[in-house]
């Protein structure tokens, strides 16, 4: 029987700006989006510190900064810093890693862990080494986590959210109809906004009901394979393992920014959108993928999101190869409202191959494809340099920051440039940090 744990930071944001700042500690904080330009649009939090929650429990992520304000008095808000949070996240993976190698990255402070063959060497059981290992996040970097403890992943999962912050709890598969089936239907791991709502209007409202419905019933409005995971999930049964090596398995990579206020102006558009090539592109060749198909989102004023695709001939990681892709898109799909959110993605991944074989394979797709006579199309040697001087330039930015050397048009403030500052730049879901150290 396998012994899994299930390991989240409490508060995460703001206990890395309390590590680092010991006068934020025991206060009531938030981190909060920064002021937009457009002043009809209102910052909204991310998250909220313990402290906060107890002075106000309605307090959450999502709601605007003043909204919080009036519920906690006194609240402090904290802009985000995605940096630091890379790398207390980096600190926290190493750490459980000294536990076990089996660890599985879910989000930037987040990981499922294996310790089944951990636990003899270690002279320990599963609720005292998950102990020692809260310990340490405490002493080394002054965060708080809550581990969950089960025979599997999704047990675990649930375990860890049953009690916050800085515990250790068990949730076992003979105390499922006890301690799971009373919860809302939408506190099942795996069980989305959409779908809790779709269930709640068939008249389930709890995982107990979910799981005594019948499965015929279900399947008409959600599918087999949904409902399938669904019953399993609901009996607490889950036979995934914890993979290491899932952090490596890209399926798509991608940026999207917020824009400092809604505009239809061309130029600011697509100065964002080139920053966004420009860091798609960077992840791509960092990851060492090529990707096929370009997929660009934007929102409007109405937070209405239009996407629209393309799939291409050849794979591509070059930033102005992705642009050329991503400008073409925009042209043709955008209505010319005013736009809120701009977003970049690439998909359809493989490896890039070795050198050799990738030039011989791009050559033929330009002598099939481009339809480029052969006195204007780029020679081998070309792209050779090309590529060359990409990595030469990527290494320089990262060795030195993204702003020692960039396109004209990106330099200086405005749409994209929050892409290029690591502080501002990042998701809760980002795990390229953890990548390249895995």
């Amino acid at each position: 029987m396998r012994t899994i744990l299930h390991i989240d930071a409490n508060a995460f944001y703001c206990a890395c700006h309390a590590a680092r700042d010991p006068s934020l500690r025991d206060q009531p904080i938030c981190v909060g989006g920064r002021k937009l330009e457009d002043s009809s649009r209102v910052p909204i939090i991310v998250t909220a510190s313990y402290e906060a929650r107890a002075i106000n429990k309605n307090i959450k992520a999502g709601m605007t900064v003043p909204e919080a304000q009036r519920l906690v008095p006194g609240l402090l808000v904290i802009e985000p810093n995605f940096d630091l949070y890379r790398r207390y996240s980096q600190a926290m993976f190493t750490i459980i890693r000294e536990f076990t190698p089996l660890v599985e990255p879910i989000s930037i402070d987040e990981a499922f862990a294996d310790v089944t063959g951990c636990l003899r060497p270690f002279h320990s059981d599963a609720k005292t080494l998950a102990h020692a290992l809260k310990e340490v996040m405490k002493k080394r970097l002054g965060i708080t986590v809550s581990v969950g403890i089960s025979t599997n992943k999704l047990l675990a999962k649930q375990a860890s959210d049953l009690r916050k912050p800085d515990i250790v709890t068990t949730l076992y598969s003979h105390e499922v109809q006890a301690v799971l089936w009373p919860l809302p239907v939408g506190e099942l791991y795996g069980c989305g906004k959409k779908s809790a709502a779709a269930l709640q209007r068939l008249g389930i409202q709890t995982i107990g009901e979910l799981a005594g419905a019948d499965t015929e019933r279900l399947r008409r409005s959600f599918g087999n394979s949904a409902v399938v995971y669904l019953k399993r999930a609901s009996a607490g049964i889950d036979d995934s393992l914890v993979n290491p090596t899932s952090i490596r398995d890209v399926k798509s990579i991608g940026n999207s920014t917020t824009l400092p206020n809604d505009t239809r102006d061309r130029a600011s558009l697509h100065r964002a959108l080139l920053a966004l090539c420009d860091q798609v592109g960077r992840r791509l060749r960092h990851s060492g993928y090529i990707g096929r198909t370009i997929t660009v989102t934007v929102r409007d004023r109405f937070r209405k999101d239009i996407q629209r695709s393309r799939t291409l001939s050849h794979s591509i990681d070059f930033t102005e190869d992705i642009y050329k892709e991503v400008c073409a898109l925009f042209k043709r799909h955008w209505n010319g409202e005013l736009v809120r959110l701009l977003g970049v993605s690439i998909s359809r991944l493989c490896k890039r191959p070795l050198s050799d074989d990738f030039y011989r394979a791009r050559m033929e797709q330009l002598d099939l494809f481009d339809q480029t006579t052969t006195d204007t199309a780029p020679t081998r040697e070309d792209l050779q340099r090309k590529r060359s001087l990409t990595l030469t330039l990527d290494s320089l930015r990262d060795r030195f920051g993204e702003q020692i050397i960039l396109p004209a048009r990106l330099i200086g403030e405005g749409a994209g440039a929050e892409l290029l500052d690591k502080k501002s730049r990042g998701t809760s879901l980002e795990k390229d940090h953890l990548r390249l150290t895995d």
